[in-house]
């Protein structure tokens, strides 16, 4: 593989893992209305309980699911480059493999060529 293919594939691979560190995992906001109005919901309105507790008990749920979307969304992006990181490598391959058999070609055409017929 030419030294220019090689940098240009580490360049981007690069890239890849600077954007992938420095992107803030995306989280999900949920208004304060719709956890009290699920909480009211499940609950009802005959049991007593603590809203602040349950409220604080909600939030802290939701943050564990976040926590693992945001994990699982790693695992996805990741899996995505990989998949064109292969095609990348895959393409310059068959770029080499072209270039080669034209050279091919061009010799076999170059000698037939001083070939005298009899």
């Amino acid at each position: 593989m030419p030294k220019v293919d090689f940098i240009i594939i580490f360049l981007v691979f690069v890239t890849f893992l600077a954007i992938f560190q420095l992107t803030p995992s995306p989280d999900t906001l949920i208004p304060e209305e719709r956890i009290e109005t699920a909480i009211s919901d499940v609950l009802g309105s005959e049991i007593k309980y603590d809203p602040a507790e349950v409220y604080g008990i909600v939030v802290k749920v939701v943050e564990l699911l976040n926590e693992g979307q945001s994990r699982r969304i790693k695992y996805l992006i990741t899996a995505y480059f990989f998949v064109w990181l292969i095609l990348i490598l895959y393409l310059f391959r068959l770029k080499q493999q072209y270039t080669r058999l034209h050279k091919q070609i061009q010799q076999f055409e170059n000698s037939s060529d001083q070939i005298q017929p009899k």
